[in-house]
């Protein structure tokens, strides 16, 4: 197993893998993953699939809003050509996020059968 997350309060989480670094902040039905870093600066589509399946596990009846950046939007964008995830663009006062809808399970790097 590794990953886990960690807090300090109810409303501030931090992920940590192997590879890959967010925070998430819950408030309003939904919580925001952002600030995503990976060890090797580049956040794979295998890292983001991950992450996006552990923070539905965590936070199984929130929203989940990812931080839509030049690197994540490409990386939803072919996480969903594949059918592995489901989101939509939420337009914000200073960016854009994206609403993930659906997020098939993380198994061993592939996605699984069953959604959530």
């Amino acid at each position: 197993m590794g990953h886990h997350w960690k807090s300090n309060a109810q409303n501030e989480w931090w992920y940590s893998s192997l590879t890959l670094r967010a925070t998430a902040s819950p408030g309003g039905g939904s919580v925001f993953l952002g600030d995503l870093r990976s060890t090797n600066d580049r956040v794979s589509e295998v890292e983001l699939h991950e992450l996006l399946w552990r923070a539905r596990q965590e936070f199984p009846d929130l929203s989940l809003l990812v931080e839509m950046t030049e690197r994540t939007r490409p990386l939803l964008e072919s996480l969903a050509s594949r059918g592995v995830v489901t989101w939509e663009p939420v337009p914000g006062a200073y960016s854009d996020d994206a609403r993930v809808l659906r997020v098939v399970p993380f198994v061993d790097g592939q996605p699984g059968n069953e959604e959530l």
